[in-house]
């Protein structure tokens, strides 16, 4: 994890390195492990580390080296937790890179997971609220994904607003994905906003951006 609770943290090749490579597998060695870049969250699903109204902020700049990733899940910007009066915190998470393979089960840009409130009034939506929460830019290299969800807002309250007309919980998500040089291949879905509540008070932003003109370096299955 990069940047979690109340931390915001930049990682990159050091100056002067010769063709440096990064490579992230299991604790074994062999296996696929979880990159949580951005994260602001009780979760035990990866780790919990919160901070309250906090928004840590995670960048992973990769360019001028070479990526090695055997991912379950890649997840940028994560968030859970809120702040009586200061509202909910997002983690932020920007990740670059150029050059090599990425592979990933799951492929998240943009996660809101289910914020514990009992007080419709306590949770706002948050200083950060209509940020962009997650940025992945490709600039060459290889993604291989099983599926990519941009935007996703797994909190189910259904409580949205306060008697102000402020929304309360069910926070933005957004999420953006630059693919501008390498391939990238989905075997699944490719999901461009979602969210879990019946009456949802914020909006999931997405944005795709493939370039330059000309055929695609993106590839369904």
């Amino acid at each position: 994890m990069l940047a979690t609770g109340r931390t915001s943290a930049t990682m990159k090749f050091q100056t002067g390195l010769t063709s440096p490579t990064l490579k992230i597998r299991d604790q074994a060695g062999t296996g696929r492990a979880n990159l949580i870049i951005g994260s602001n969250a009780a979760t035990t699903v990866y780790a919990s580390v919160q901070g309250g109204s906090s928004s840590p902020s995670g960048v992973l700049d990769l360019t001028g080296g070479t990526v090695d990733f055997l991912l379950n899940d890649l997840v940028l910007g994560l968030a859970q937790t809120a702040d009586i009066g200061n509202g909910v915190g997002y983690g932020l998470g920007t990740m670059t890179f150029n050059s090599g393979t990425i592979d990933a089960t799951n492929v998240v840009l943009g996660r809101i997971m289910d914020i514990s409130s009992t007080s419709a009034t306590s949770n706002t939506a948050g200083t950060n609220a209509t940020a962009t929460h997650a940025t992945l830019n490709m600039q060459g290299g290889t993604l291989l994904a099983g599926t990519i969800v941009i935007a996703e807002n797994q909190d189910s309250s259904a409580n949205n607003t306060s008697t102000s007309g402020t929304y309360t919980r069910n926070p933005n998500s957004k999420g953006v994905f630059n693919l501008s040089g390498g391939a990238a291949t989905v075997t699944g879905d490719v999901v461009l906003g979602t969210h879990t509540s019946a009456t949802p008070a914020q909006a999931m932003r997405t944005r795709l951006s493939i370039s330059p003109a000309g055929p695609s370096p993106w590839e369904a299955i």
